[in-house]
């Protein structure tokens, strides 16, 4: 048996084996580059998540701590009564939304700040019996906010 040139047969050989192994590891290699780039892109989607969710807690939490209008009717005596703001923010531009012949006209541009009372008057009669609730708006609250009559 006649090989011709060993060592350049055995350098042929050896060069199939490492041009084998180096398809296999470029396949590798570019398996791992894109798994690489799909974890990067998972990465920067969950970053992004992680940030909308941070964002939209401190705009909760600033929504919740800030302060707010909070109206109640008190009996003082017989008829009278007071519209006291016990909130922390003031209100302005107070309106009875529907008004009835019972309750007293108010300003038209009533402002309460936190604390204070605006009093007013609620009588009954015949045609005009005695509410037991009066619905109200302010700056800022457009939807009638309804207020027990105590």
């Amino acid at each position: 048996m006649d090989w011709g040139d060993a060592p350049g047969w055995a350098a042929f050989v050896v060069a199939l084996a490492a041009v084998e192994i180096s398809r296999r590891a470029r396949k590798d290699g570019k398996r791992s580059a894109d798994a690489a780039v799909r974890s990067a892109t998972a990465a920067e989607q969950t970053l992004a998540d992680q940030r909308r969710d941070a964002a939209e807690r401190r705009a909760a939490e600033a929504e919740a701590a800030r302060p707010r209008v909070r109206l109640r009717i008190e009996h003082m005596s017989k008829h009278s009564y007071r519209l006291r703001n016990w909130g922390g923010a003031a209100a302005t531009n107070i309106s009875n939304v529907e008004p009835c012949g019972a309750v007293d006209e108010w300003p038209d541009s009533l402002s309460l700040q936190p604390g204070e009372a605006h009093r007013f008057m609620i009588s009954g009669d015949y045609d005009n019996l005695e509410p037991t609730e009066i619905c109200v708006t302010w700056d800022g609250q457009e939807d009638p906010v309804v207020l027990p009559v105590p």
